[in-house]
């Protein structure tokens, strides 16, 4: 969610996270991770 404050350590140990060209993108929480799914490169320009 934009704007929505990351503990990359706690996202880290909880697999909150994906790769993606090269760059590591970390998340709030596990429903984010669907929607970077869906359309990675979206989520990556924002």
């Amino acid at each position: 969610m934009a704007g929505t404050p990351v503990d990359k350590a706690a996202a880290e140990a909880a697999g909150l996270y994906r790769d993606h060209a090269g760059q590591r993108y970390w998340f709030c929480c596990p429903g984010c991770a669907p929607a970077f799914d869906a359309d990675p490169a979206q989520y990556a320009a924002a």
